[in-house]
């Protein structure tokens, strides 16, 4: 132990009585590193970039999933061990860890952000706290921050009236963020109506190609329920006829989805179009994923490629199954979190 004066039996005292109380630690032991703590109102997240099935044989197989894990300030925790990712075990299902790496996704450039916020009536619920309202906030600021070629449209969509629109676009793409987040700042009393999710996705796909000024196109779409009225206006969009749009548009999704179980049709949105997806029943984790989205939508990040192998003990085939689970993160701290994933077997 370090004496607190040299030369003074002051500093041994001190040590004396700190043994006698509860022990001194030895320069041998190790401690964990602190994981950074964010605002009260931000819990650490975790997100699928990418979900890989590979050969399958009888009811067996092989898979890969590709995810980030931020603490609660949106920073990336890149230095986990592979024991420090698992799967949560399932009743009819077995897992088995193959092995876990990292790589850096591609940079991007500068983005063309889309920032689609669900404002229907289930939100009052779900977000009473109304942390979406902060989690967008801190990337629009974030976005302000970074080289004037970033940009960001606000949008928000809720069926409440019927009267022939559902969407509302507060501006046009701009670095300058300062209305949008003043915008934000209302939206808290301007909550009701169904979920047109797949018809105001597709949308804004189309707002992204014809207004944004980047070749890195991205759909930020936040959801706290499965689309249920889509077809009542134009273009009557359906899951797959929003994937297609956007893959032929060059537009990736990010999907945040609030307490909506597992919505596989958001995984298949992110996946088929290159962005991600995060899942979660606590709002506070969408303030991290929010805080990392810059970073993300921009590329040039350390990510973990995760292999497993599953098989289906009671099944005949893995062929043509949708397998689902959950990832299980243990952070330095002995917290955990968890991101969902589906993954089907051609």
């Amino acid at each position: 132990m370090k004496k607190l004066f040299s030369g003074s039996s002051v500093g041994l005292l001190l040590c004396a009585a700190i043994l006698l109380v509860g022990g001194c630690r030895t320069v041998t032991q190790v401690q964990p590193a602190p994981v950074s703590t964010g605002p009260t109102t931000s819990l650490p997240s975790a997100g699928i970039v990418g979900i890989q099935p590979g050969t399958a044989s009888g009811n067996s197989g092989d898979f890969e999933i590709d995810l980030f894990v931020v603490d609660s300030n949106g920073h990336a925790l890149t230095n986990l061990s592979p024991s420090a990712i698992s799967m949560v075990t399932a009743v009819d299902t077995t897992f088995s860890q193959t092995s876990v790496g990292t790589t850096t996704s591609a940079a991007c450039g500068s983005y063309s952000a889309e920032l689609l916020l669900d404002q229907t009536g289930s939100i009052l619920t779900t977000d009473p706290l109304n942390l979406r309202l902060i989690a967008a906030k801190i990337f629009l600021e974030a976005t302000s921050l970074l080289p004037n070629a970033d940009e960001v449209q606000l949008s928000t969509f809720q069926d409440s009236l019927h009267l022939g629109f559902y969407m509302q676009s507060y501006g046009a793409f701009t670095h300058n963020t300062g209305a949008f987040i003043d915008t934000v700042a209302l939206l808290a009393s301007r909550v009701a109506g169904g979920t047109p999710l797949y018809d105001a996705m597709y949308n804004e796909v189309d707002s992204l190609t014809m207004n944004a000024h980047n070749a890195n196109k991205v759909l930020i779409v936040f959801t706290d329920g499965e689309d249920n009225e889509s077809g009542l206006y134009y273009p009557g969009a359906t899951l797959w006829s929003t994937i297609h749009h956007a893959i032929s548009e060059h537009v990736k999704v990010f999907a945040i989805a609030l307490q909506t179980g597992l919505d596989t049709a958001l995984i298949s949105a992110a996946m088929q179009t290159g962005g991600a997806v995060m899942h979660t029943n606590d709002a506070k984790q969408m303030v991290s994923y929010f805080g990392a989205l810059p970073s993300l939508a921009q590329g040039g990040t350390e990510y973990y490629q995760t292999k497993w192998h599953v098989s289906l003990p009671h099944a005949a085939s893995l062929s043509g199954q949708m397998v689902s689970g959950n990832l299980s993160i243990t952070l330095p701290d002995n917290t955990t979190v968890l991101a969902p994933f589906a993954v089907t077997f051609p």
